[in-house]
């Protein structure tokens, strides 16, 4: 036999010996697992362990998570007053830890002084504010402002005071800091509400942590002075990103078509979920000993609740209050103030929504949508309070119920750069009733 023939007959010889491992392996497994083997099943559990891990993961990840606009070298840091801001170095943020477009070559942004030459607006909220104020197309909010009578001729200077995951009272902590240092605001717009309700139970008081501490708050402070707490929580996040990767491994190669493989990863992928147990079953007992919960600066004041209604009515007057106050201080020195309650697709009956949008939009198992289904009932009671108060409030949770446009970007609460222009029309319509025509 011919040196060719033989590397052939060595290969159909190995093909075969492949092929009947895996038809073994396929009967072996039916026979074990009481089951026929599903290609598609295992596929399905990989994809929900990697699902699983990234809603997770914004328990360990110290950047944002939530669809801020995110960019390279932007790293979340403590502040003193406001709970973390964004690393100066970044070109696009200021000395202050605010960012956008507008930033580049104004490092001092938002504190800047009053100027008759200028009409200067301050945009404060989450991450969903900051796409308002910079992610709309490029310029469009200042081009239509220079267009109000009483603002022509004037430099239009927007400052973007939004971070994602901010919530109240950062917002009305950051007014009150910035007017302190001098900044000067001709107009304050405040949009917010999602992050109220969302972030602290899921952040939060899965934690334990007081629900209107800055989010994610036990990850921020919890390595001041918990080395052992640390290390079990890091063990358990090593392990779930190990489970998530060797998952992705598989769903993304050809070696998800092979059963060999397929029990291979079955294998291993039970010995991370032992792990995780294991892991978790340490942190329990490390928290049920009380060693977390003795940490104030990790946890802050007790909460004690005994119902979801009690948990939302408390956020939503946060919420409130902040706004409240945030008027009254504007009110005080001169400034107009406007507050938006903003949008979001798991509110019931606020958008339709064709095949392409609800797939890039809806999650039924999200962490956030039960805090939007519960909570946002009580905020939109609350801005009725706002008005009754005199608060120029307006509630934009049903502003896309009539439009059938893809404009949700993606499964938490952010919208692409025609729905913010959308946001920046509505707004713009109250921005001109501040200065109505001249006559």
């Amino acid at each position: 036999m011919g040196k060719g023939k033989k590397l052939l007959f060595s290969g159909i010889m190995v093909l075969f010996v492949y092929l009947v491992s895996e038809l073994i392996a396929y009967a072996g497994y039916g026979l074990s697992a009481g089951e026929l083997f599903s290609w598609t099943q295992f596929d399905e559990i990989r994809q929900k362990i990697i699902r699983d891990y990234e809603s997770q993961k914004s328990h360990y990840d110290p950047q944002p998570q939530d669809g801020t606009v995110a960019k390279r070298g932007r790293k979340e840091v403590i502040h003193p007053y406001l709970g973390y801001v964004i690393d100066s170095q970044n070109e696009e943020c200021s000395d202050y830890g605010f960012c956008d477009w507008r930033v580049v070559g104004a490092k001092h942004s938002p504190v800047t002084p009053p100027s008759a030459d200028k009409f200067v607006v301050g945009i404060f909220g989450g991450s969903f504010a900051g796409g308002v104020s910079a992610a709309n197309t490029e310029g469009y909010l200042d081009q239509e402002l220079r267009k109000i009578p009483q603002l022509l001729g004037k430099e239009i200077v927007i400052h973007t005071v939004a971070l994602g995951g901010y919530k109240q009272p950062q917002q009305l902590m950051a007014l009150n800091y910035f007017l302190m240092l001098g900044a000067h605001f001709d107009l304050v717009i405040n949009i917010d509400g999602f992050n109220e309700v969302a972030l602290p139970p899921f952040e939060n008081l899965s934690m334990q942590v007081f629900p209107s501490y800055p989010r994610r708050w036990f990850g921020r402070v919890r390595k001041i002075d918990d080395i052992e707490g640390r290390a079990l929580f890091g063990e358990i996040a090593y392990h779930q990103k190990q489970q998530s990767k060797w998952a992705q491994k598989f769903s993304n190669s050809s070696l998800r078509y092979s059963v060999i493989a397929n029990l291979i990863w079955l294998y291993q992928n039970s010995r991370y979920v032992r792990w995780i147990s294991t892991a978790q079953d340490r942190y329990a007992s490390f928290q049920a000993a009380g060693k977390i919960k003795a940490r104030y600066v990790s946890h802050g004041p007790r909460f004690e609740y005994s119902s979801a209604e009690e948990v939302y009515g408390h956020l939503a007057r946060v919420w409130s209050r902040s706004s409240l106050q945030m008027a009254a201080v504007s009110r005080g020195l001169g400034i107009e103030y406007l507050h938006f309650l903003q949008p979001n697709q798991y509110v019931k009956g606020s958008k339709p929504m064709g095949p392409e949008e609800y797939e890039a939009a809806i999650i039924e198992g999200h962490p956030y949508r039960e805090g939007v289904e519960q909570g946002y009932p009580f905020l939109i009671k609350e801005g009725e309070w706002l008005r009754e108060r005199g608060v120029n409030f307006h509630d934009l949770t049903m502003m896309f119920a009539d439009n059938e446009e893809v404009l949700y970007r993606d499964k938490c609460c952010h919208v692409n750069t025609r729905g913010y222009d959308l946001v920046v029309q509505r707004i713009l319509q109250e921005i001109r009733k501040l200065y109505p025509p001249l006559q």
